[in-house]
C-alpha cells in the first residue's frame, strides 16, 4: 500500500478524533502506512488559541531519533486533550514525551530552534501547495480526503478513503 499523507494540527479536536480513528485501522489494516504531516492551522504571530510550534518540531526530532511517531503522537494528542498540559510551554512538552525522548535533549533541540524551518516548510506544503483550509485532511496518490469545517471526517469515510486504496 501506498502512504496516506495525514495533515493535522495537535490543537484540533476534529484530528484528535481522526487520529484515534487511524489507531484503530492500522489494528485492523496491518499494511497501512502513514506519513505524519504535522502543520499549524493557526501559525504565529497569529493570537489565535494555543499554538502546536513546539510539538511539531518536537516530532521532527522524534522522527530524526527513530522514535515511532504513532507512540509520539498519541502522547501528544493525549498530553493536550486529556492530561491539559500547557503545550506551549517546552518543559511540559518534555516531561510528556520522556519515556519517548530524554527530556533535556528535547528541551535543547527545540530550543535551539533546529527544526524552526521544517515547521515552516510543512505549513508551507500544507497551506501554499495542497491548499488546506482545515484540517485533518487525508492525501494519497491519486485521492484526498478534506476535513468538513467544524465537522471533520467520519471514520466511515476515512475507512472508505483508507479501504479504496488496499
Amino acid at each position: 500500500m501506498k502512504p496516506v499523507e495525514f495533515y493535522f494540527d495537535y490543537i484540533c479536536p476534529f484530528c484528535y478524533r481522526s487520529f484515534q480513528d487511524l489507531l484503530e485501522l492500522k489494528k485492523e489494516k496491518n499494511d497501512l502506512v502513514i506519513d505524519f504531516h504535522p502543520c499549524e492551522i493557526h501559525p504565529r504571530p497569529e493570537r489565535h488559541g494555543k499554538h502546536s510550534d513546539l510539538c511539531i518540531q518536537g516530532m521532527f526530532l522524534a522522527k530524526d531519533l527513530g522514535v515511532d511517531l504513532w507512540e509520539y503522537n498519541q502522547k501528544i494528542f493525549h498530553s493536550h486533550f486529556v492530561d491539559r498540559i500547557n503545550i506551549e510551554e517546552i518543559q511540559e512538552l518534555a516531561n510528556a514525551v520522556k519515556d519517548l525522548i530524554e527530556p533535556d535533549l528535547f528541551v535543547k533541540e527545540i530550543s535551539s530552534s533546529q527544526y524552526a524551518d521544517a515547521l515552516k516548510h510543512t505549513n508551507a506544503v500544507a497551506f501554499s501547495q495542497h491548499k488546506i483550509e482545515v484540517v485533518p485532511h487525508y492525501i494519497s496518490e491519486h485521492s484526498v480526503l478534506p476535513s468538513v469545517e467544524g465537522i471533520g471526517i467520519s471514520k466511515k469515510n476515512l475507512d472508505d478513503f483508507i479501504r479504496v486504496l488496499l
